[in-house]
């Protein structure tokens, strides 16, 4: 039997996490506050250098909504359903903001549709 021992990528985690953090269109600094250390520290994670404790990844990868699988090995959802969900609301919601009476009238009938086509 083999002993396959696997080499984790820093680089390509750091590359995900910048990804993951981008997509929720937080900065480095937000995603730093959140988790707890300096925006440098992000960084240093984010170039794949040093930095990334087992605590911190667990923190960043709960703070982002992503998987572990996700981060590790590219396999897996970026997201959580839930996490994904919670972004949409925030994003649709933005927009909705900044449309008049008349644009928001029409979203709602095309709503009710895509609900009405999903009830049958």
């Amino acid at each position: 039997m083999t002993d396959k021992k696997r080499e984790i990528d820093l680089g390509q985690i750091g590359q995900r996490i910048q990804t993951a953090r981008m997509k929720k269109n937080e900065s480095v600094r937000d995603l730093a506050e959140k988790v707890g250390v300096s925006d440098r520290h992000i960084q240093a994670v984010e170039s794949g250098g040093s930095g990334l404790s087992f605590p911190l990844f667990c923190d960043i990868r709960k703070e982002l909504g992503i998987s572990a699988d996700y981060l590790i090995d590219g396999d897996g959802l970026i997201e959580s359903r839930d996490s994904r969900r919670r972004f949409l609301e925030r994003k649709i919601t933005q927009q909705l903001q900044q449309c008049s009476l008349s644009q928001l009238e029409k979203m709602e009938t095309i709503i009710q549709q895509i609900i009405a086509m999903n009830e049958k």
